[in-house]
């Protein structure tokens, strides 16, 4: 068995991690950080932002429509939609959006009706985010 302790980022760049075996034994390594060039530093925590919003709304929305739609035949869409967008949270921004768009018909099958006390929040956060990834509006897709 390894335990392993982390310690704090060094401000040379370097990781400095030290692990420690049932005998005691101790290894010490060195990673270099990656560095990345200012503007790319800022598109990159920008789209992570994003993606981590976008998912975090969906995954919300669709956890809410999986208990509306229990005993609905469009249960099983909506548990479908939430497993697929819930494994998907991780992945790159452009492959999230990739994803949504091709699971848009499936949203919009799951979608609260116009009566409904949801519909307006589908109206307001959840049709942005697909005309977005659709390519409809601003310059997803």
């Amino acid at each position: 068995m390894v335990n392993a302790h982390l310690s704090q980022m060094q401000d040379s760049g370097y990781v400095h991690a030290v692990f420690k075996t049932d005998n005691g034994f101790r290894v010490s390594s060195e990673q270099k950080k990656k560095v990345m060039p200012p503007l790319k530093a800022v598109k990159e925590q920008m789209l992570f932002e994003n993606r981590n919003t976008i998912a975090k709304t969906l995954i919300g929305f669709l956890q809410q429509r999986k208990v509306a739609l229990k005993n609905h035949p469009m249960g099983d869409v909506a548990v479908n939609l939430y497993e697929i967008i819930y494994s998907s949270r991780l992945k790159h921004f452009d492959e999230l959006v990739k994803i949504i768009a091709y699971q848009c018909p499936k949203f919009l099958k799951v979608m609260p009706k116009v009566g409904s006390r949801f519909h307006n929040n589908f109206k307001e956060k959840i049709e942005p985010i697909l005309s977005f990834c659709i390519g409809s509006e601003l310059n997803g897709g």
